[in-house]
């Protein structure tokens, strides 16, 4: 995980149940004041859907909320088509 940490500088945080991963962003957010971390394991256990915490290199965290990727006007348009209904044989066993 250290040459992972190594290798992407910036890091968008959604979830995650594992302690020591959340121990890790809380400590990389930094601290209000000392021994005072900016945002607690809890509160990064408890955020809302589509909320992310994102980790950029010479930039001070900070905590955003996405648009979920179906609530974005792409500009095309999309058109309706019926769904093809398949026929099914009935297949006789002579024995």
């Amino acid at each position: 995980t250290e040459m992972l940490k190594l290798c992407f500088a910036n890091i968008l945080y959604l979830l995650s149940n594992d302690i020591y991963s959340l121990e890790e962003i809380s400590k990389m957010c930094g601290e209000v004041s000392k021994d005072v971390p900016l945002i607690t394991v809890e509160e990064l256990k408890t955020m809302k859907q589509f909320e992310a915490i994102v980790l950029t290199p010479r930039v001070y965290p900070y905590k955003t909320k996405l648009i979920p990727s179906y609530k974005i006007d792409w500009g095309y348009e999309t058109e309706e088509k019926d769904i093809p209904k398949r026929t099914i044989q009935k297949i006789s066993y002579i024995n």
